[in-house]
Parts: C-alpha cells; structure tokens; sequence
C-alpha cells in the first residue's frame, strides 16, 4: 500500500472527526481540546508522517534526485554497489635551474609542488624519483628558455575536477629541493574528477538492477564504470562503424582514465627501429648510452602509433626510429630508453584476461583520444555587473562543462548558451560565437561532433570571452 502524504490542516480534519465520531457533545472548534490536543498533536503527527512518507519515497531510485547522498549511498549498499569517489589528475612539471649543477642532483619522490593560487592552491606531489646527471649537463639545456630543465611525473595531492590546471598553472616549487629553482608544467594536467553524483550512482544502480550481463554492451561498459580510475568506458562491437579490426570475435573499450608511469627498457643498438615493450606510450623521455644522451629529432625520433587497429592499446606499436646520421650508436652498444606508458590500459587489460573475468569476446582496452577544443564568444553584461569578473565566470563555467564531458557527448552551442545564462550579470550571448572549434583546425563556428571512443576537453587558456 502507498503511504500518502497529508498536510497539517488534513491531520486536524481527521482528527476532529475521530473525537466527534466518539463523542459528538465535544467541542473541537474552541477550546482545551483544540488548544492542548488537536494543535500540538496534527503538528507532531504532520512531522512523522513527513518523515515515514520520505522513507517510503526514498526506497526507489525512482525518486533519486530527493535523496541526499548519505540516503542513496545506504540504498546503493543494498547491491554492494559504493559511490566512486573523485580521481587526482596527472601530468609532467619541468623543474629548471639557470646553470647547470656540478654534481647530480635528485628531485625525490613525492617532491611537493603547487599552482600560483596564493587563496587556495593546488598541491602536486612527484610520483618518481629523478636525477639531474652532471656529466650530461648539455643533453638538459633548453636553448629556447636558455635553462636547464628535467621533467618530472606529478599527480595531484586531493582528488576534484579542479586538479585538471591549464598549461602554467603549476609554478611554486613548495619542497625545499636543492639547485632547482623554477617549476613549471607546459601541458595540462588531466584526469581529475570529483566523487560521483547522485544522477551518475543512480544510473549505475539501475543498470545492476536490471540485471545486465556483462556479455550485452551495457553490462560491458558498467563494469569497466566500476573499476578505480575509470571515468567513462564506451564498447565498440564488430557491428560498429568504429570497429577496425577483423579478428573474430573483436570488442574494443575506450575508457576515460589514465596512470601514465615512466618505465625503462634497454637495446641492442643495430640501427633497426625499436618497438617499445610498454604500450600504449605517452612519450619518450630520453636515450642515453654508457658514452652520452642522443638527442630527439637528432639521432632519434619518437613515431607514436594513433593510425594502427591496436592504436592506444597494450598492443599499439609506438617505436624509436633512428636517423641516418654518423653521431649514432656504435653498433652493438647498450642503450637505455626511458619512456612514459599509460598503466591504466595495462591494467585494465590483464584484467579482463584473467581466468575470473573471461569474457566471450576478445577484448581490447584503448585509451580515448582527446579532442581539444577552441572556443571564442561575445557577451553582454549589465551595467551594474564588473565586466572583467563575468568574462571569468564565463571562462570558468566553459571549462568546467566541457571537462566534465563524457564519451561522444558534443560540444554543442545551445550547451554553453544554457550554462552561459545561469551566471548573473550576463545579458545575452551572441550567437553563432565567433569560433567554436577542434584546437589546431583553421577556424569554425559549427557544433563538434565527438565520436564515442573521443571526449572532449578545453584548456583555460583556450578561451577566450569579450563583453560589451
């Protein structure tokens, strides 16, 4: 039976006439029974009927969005299922210095640095230990900044979608390390998320609830949604037109999610080109023999496979290829490749080949290309509003939107219209904007598709906003 919900003056009504359906003679209008029963008592009964009507209400997802978070976690336990919590983003900090040091010099693991936000900044740690050889001082020296540089793997100290910093955010050097004077990050951090929502738990419950398989792609793409570091997961079948590859029985995953880790790997050298064992592969760091570090775009180029069936998978064939010039390796010389691999892919693939998680399809986890995007428009601001502080709320609700976005969700203008119109002070925005488009593409104005194994992501500092 539905519990119904009644208001007080509904109470009072049905109390009223329980006492005269008892005695009639009762007076319930004026009174000490009105004033010392019938008032206080509809006021305590209207509280627990509020309260049993919300537990009632509360035990369907159907009504997910009046649940507070503590409710529908306790509701979600029922299935084993547990809110995701946020994820830290990662990236790559050059720590610099304006000579070079005459003995080596290491920056140590978990080596704090932060963005320039005095009020409140965002801390990175180092999730390697490096070392700043002496004896190949030169191979370190950036001649465009005339200084000396090592770049270094952070991730963020706190999970949040705030972790994800725009190219030159990080600049504050916060460990005292020694030599190194100047910090700095030349590519955006990423993959930083805050904790699940409401809607996005309740979308996973249903989903467990209705009982899907693993084997549908529903099921697929849930359990790879489960796994820790896992923001989004998309399933391209044989019957997809994505799908490259012919063997049978073929399903790739393209997942949101990245753990890029710097491994080593030694060769032979003998002048062939080097497939590197890691895959799929961020970038190259550096090839150095027992005599000296060869130089990229010198002796060496780094050719990331992003064209092949197994493109950013544990099976892409990113490798080394060496020029043709006379200051290479002698032949049959050691030398030491250091490169950066992304783990979750790594990860997630022996996952899914393990005996427990056999699944009926051979599976292929691939990392998701990224589609940066460029965006310039015009807006009003009334004239009781700081023109320079609304142009930020803009820039910040545009980077938040688009960086929160999922696997093949477009960028569309009437999206940003939308959030754009919620900050107060702006007037209107003016439509089509003057360039809204894939980073590097010439110009454009047209809504960007994105395909389901892409998402799409924006720097700050690829937005631009002007206000009349």
């Amino acid at each position: 039976m539905a519990v119904l919900k009644y208001t007080r003056e509904e109470i009072i009504a049905r109390l009223k006439k329980a006492i005269q359906d008892y005695d009639s003679n009762v007076d319930v209008d004026y009174g000490p029974v009105k004033d010392l029963v019938i008032d206080p008592m509809s006021e305590e009964l209207r509280l627990v009927n509020d309260n049993i009507y919300h537990v009632h209400r509360i035990q369907s997802l159907l009504n997910s969005t009046e649940m507070d978070s503590e409710e529908l976690d306790r509701l979600a336990y029922n299935w084993q299922i547990v809110r995701k919590g946020g994820t830290r983003a990662s990236g790559t900090v050059w720590f610099q210095c304006s000579s070079p040091p005459l003995l080596d010099m290491e920056i140590p693991l978990n080596t704090v640095v932060s963005t320039s936000n005095n009020t409140n900044p965002i801390k990175f740690v180092t999730t390697e230990v490096k070392v700043f050889k002496a004896s190949y001082a030169a191979s370190y020296k950036n001649v465009a900044e005339d200084v000396y540089e090592l770049p270094v793997s952070v991730r963020a100290l706190n999970p949040g979608l705030n972790t994800n910093v725009a190219a030159g955010s990080i600049s504050v050097l916060s460990s005292n390390v020694s030599y190194f004077t100047n910090v700095v990050n030349k590519e955006v951090t990423a993959g930083g998320t805050d904790s699940e929502t409401n809607a996005q738990l309740t979308q996973r419950l249903l989903m467990a609830l209705m009982g899907i398989e693993r084997a549908t792609v529903q099921g697929l793409e849930l359990w790879f949604e489960e796994q820790d570091g896992v923001i989004d997961a998309s399933v391209i079948d044989a019957q997809d037109p994505l799908m490259t590859r012919s063997e049978s029985g073929a399903v790739d995953v393209a997942i949101i999610g990245t753990d890029y880790i710097e491994t080593q790997q030694i060769e032979v050298f003998n002048r062939l080109s080097i497939i590197l064992e890691k895959q799929p592969v961020k970038s190259v760091i550096s090839i150095i023999s027992s005599i000296k570090e060869y130089k990229e775009g010198v002796e060496w180029v780094f050719v990331q496979d992003t064209t092949s069936d197994y493109a950013k998978s544990t099976r892409a064939l990113s490798k080394i290829e060496w020029r043709n010039i006379d200051t290479l390796p002698a032949m049959g010389e050691s030398v030491t490749i250091t490169y950066q691999y992304d783990k979750k892919v790594e990860d997630l693939q022996e996952l899914v080949e393990e005996d427990d998680n056999r699944f009926l399809a051979d599976i292929l986890v691939k990392s998701a290309d990224q589609i940066s995007i460029e965006v310039a428009l015009r807006i009003k601001v009334y004239s009781n509003f700081s023109q320079p502080n609304i142009r930020q709320s803009v820039k910040d609700v545009i980077y938040s939107f688009i960086n929160t976005l999922k696997l093949g969700e477009d960028v569309e203008q009437s999206d940003l219209v939308f959030e754009i119109r919620k900050i107060a002070g702006v007037d209107n925005v003016e439509l089509p904007f003057i360039q809204l488009k894939i980073d590097g593409s010439g110009t454009g104005t047209s809504d960007i598709v994105i395909r389901k194994d892409q998402f799409a992501r924006i720097q700050s500092s690829k937005i631009e906003v002007w206000s009349s």
